[in-house]
């Protein structure tokens, strides 16, 4: 990861938060912002491993543990996670380390994407989790799909679809959601 990248990676995450990227709005969010604060450490620690800065990586470790901590989060930082996450209510948030997702996703409280058998969860662009749902093994969610609250997916999920239930099954085929989400396109 470039430095320019990881401004990218921030900047996207900042615009998800709050629909803007200017200094202003990056100080209020560090300090006020649980979802932005989660990502912003994510983002160094995550940077600092893979450029291997250990000083760096070792503070960084520091600051991001305390947070995840406070907010009763568990990402680890090596997780493959595209752009513009973001992340509501960020409390009690489970994610297995070798979960892959993509861009755009937003993730409420209470998820969790868990391994089973040595498999974990694909996430692709543009999906809402939303709050309790429960993703595991090797399962994949489609682009631009909304999983619903306190589901337990454990089938796959195409393109565009809502996914509810327990087990999940498919509601809709098509997702015409309106909803301005402030989805990161790279500039």
């Amino acid at each position: 990861m470039k430095k320019e990248s990881l401004r990218e990676y921030i900047a996207s995450d900042l615009f998800r938060n709050c629909g803007q990227i200017t200094w202003k709005a990056f100080i209020i969010h560090l300090f006020y912002s649980r979802s932005f604060k989660i990502t912003f450490w994510l983002r160094l620690t995550s940077y600092a491993t893979k450029k291997n800065q250990r000083i760096l990586r070792a503070i960084f470790k520091n600051k991001y543990r305390r947070i995840c901590r406070h907010y009763c989060v568990d990402i680890p930082y090596t997780t493959s996670i595209g752009k513009g996450l973001l992340i509501y209510h960020g409390f009690g948030i489970v994610i297995h380390k070798h979960a892959i997702i993509g861009n755009n996703v937003t993730l409420s409280h209470e998820v969790t994407l868990g391994d089973e058998k040595g498999h974990s969860p694909v996430i692709h662009d543009k999906v809402l989790i939303s709050p309790g749902a429960k993703i595991f093994g090797e399962v994949t969610i489609g682009t631009n799909s909304i999983i619903g609250a306190n589901s337990v997916v454990i089938h796959n999920v195409p393109d565009n679809s809502v996914s509810v239930g327990i087990p999940n099954r498919i509601l809709e085929k098509k997702n015409n959601s309106s909803i301005n989400r402030n989805y990161w396109e790279a500039l």
